[in-house]
């Protein structure tokens, strides 16, 4: 193997350790702001939430953004030609993670977008938003879960 490609699998395997690490740790963060939204959910359906209480609970929870992940090394890799060293298996791998991670990221700033301005609406049916938020949580937090079993996976097989 070339020295430049040898140099940016190890770039990449570092990029998505990097990735790796963030996700985790928003994951978490996340997840506990799903179990606020959830029970927000459930005092909205049993219509036991004033709109204090509503909006005290969506500061806790709020701002609810995906995590910040790169793709540098591997979009350097790709667009130089670097890939094309790689054998098909590890450039089609590398490719599925950071294709997931693509789509994360565009589902996770849609959820968020979609949701917000409901949220601050005075007039609205507290169980519905929040019940529409927690599914929202729901979901970046289980695009979350998919890509860190992808990034372990990947991570454990560049080393």
């Amino acid at each position: 193997m070339r020295t430049d490609t040898a140099h940016a699998l190890l770039e990449i395997s570092a990029e998505m350790s990097g990735n790796l690490a963030t996700i985790e740790r928003v994951h978490a963060r996340h997840m506990k702001k799903c179990d606020v939204l959830r029970a927000l959910a459930q005092r909205g359906r049993e219509r036991r939430v004033s709109y204090t209480a509503y909006q005290n609970a969506l500061d806790a929870v709020l701002p609810f953004a995906p995590p910040p992940l790169q793709a540098t090394a591997w979009n350097l890799a790709d667009a130089s030609g670097i890939s094309a060293n790689f054998d098909y298996e590890t450039r089609a791998d590398i490719s599925r993670v950071y294709g997931q991670q693509d789509n994360f990221d565009r589902l996770a700033g849609d959820l968020a977008v979609d949701f917000r301005p409901l949220i601050f609406a005075r007039d609205a049916d507290f169980f519905l938003v929040a019940r529409n938020a927690a599914l929202d949580c729901t979901d970046v937090t289980s695009g979350e879960e998919r890509l860190v079993l992808a990034y372990r996976a990947e991570t454990a097989r560049l080393r």
